[in-house]
C-alpha cells in the first residue's frame, strides 16, 4: 500500500526535479522515491561502517600484517 508524504523543496531543487522528470518521462514521485531509497541505504551502510570502525573491541592491524595474513606466501 502506498503512503503519501508532503515535502517542501527550495525553488532550485523543485525546478531541477521538474526538469529531470520531464526530460526522462518519469514521475516526480518515482524520482523522489528512488532518491530516498538510495540515500537511506547509503546512510545505513555509512552508520554501520562507522560503528564497526569505532568499536573499541576490534583489533586494528597494519597493512603489512593484513597482507601477510590474507595472501599466500
Amino acid at each position: 500500500m502506498k503512503k503519501s508524504l508532503s515535502v517542501r523543496l527550495n525553488e532550485k531543487s523543485f525546478e531541477r526535479l521538474n526538469r529531470v522528470s520531464r526530460k526522462l518521462g518519469i514521475s516526480k514521485s518515482h524520482i523522489v522515491e528512488k532518491l530516498l531509497n538510495n540515500y537511506l541505504s547509503d546512510l545505513y551502510d555509512s552508520e554501520v561502517a562507522k560503528r564497526i570502525l569505532f568499536d573499541g573491541h576490534d583489533k586494528i592491524i597494519g597493512h603489512n600484517i593484513a597482507k601477510r595474513e590474507i595472501l599466500p606466501d
